[in-house]
């Protein structure tokens, strides 16, 4: 009798220790407080989180992608593969990556000397006057 005594006694002490309370998120989630609620959310795709109890999620770095959510980390590309930026979802072959990234900074470079030139002859056309 003595031993259901007992038991009885310690879990009406289980209210007070607040059994339910929320504990932090694993890793590959962060947490989200809302009006006093707390949710464990999953990272997305392209990015990770390998602590527990975090707020957000961190990028995958250049050459490294996630394709799922809720990861702890970010797969690396294969040899000759790479990402166009962080937060990638996948890999492209560097051949192909390149071409894209020197099409735009020409375009970019070309844009700028159109737009020097033009405006350097409208300066030369109003000193004329």
């Amino acid at each position: 009798m003595k031993n259901f005594t007992l038991l009885v006694f310690i879990f009406s002490l289980l209210p007070l220790a607040n059994v339910n309370a929320f504990s932090e998120c694993n890793a590959g989630y962060y947490t989200v407080t809302d009006n006093d609620e707390t949710r464990c959310i999953p990272c997305e795709a392209g990015r990770y989180q390998d602590e527990p109890g975090q707020s957000e999620c961190k990028l995958c770095e250049i050459g490294r992608f996630q394709k799922d959510e809720g990861r702890i980390n970010c797969e690396e590309c294969p040899e000759g593969f790479t990402t166009l930026g962080l937060g990638a979802t996948q890999c492209v072959p560097v051949n192909s990556a390149l071409p894209l990234m020197n099409r735009w900074g020409l375009l970019l470079l070309g844009l700028l000397v159109l737009s020097t030139g033009y405006f350097a002859s409208r300066k030369l056309s109003i000193l004329r006057k």
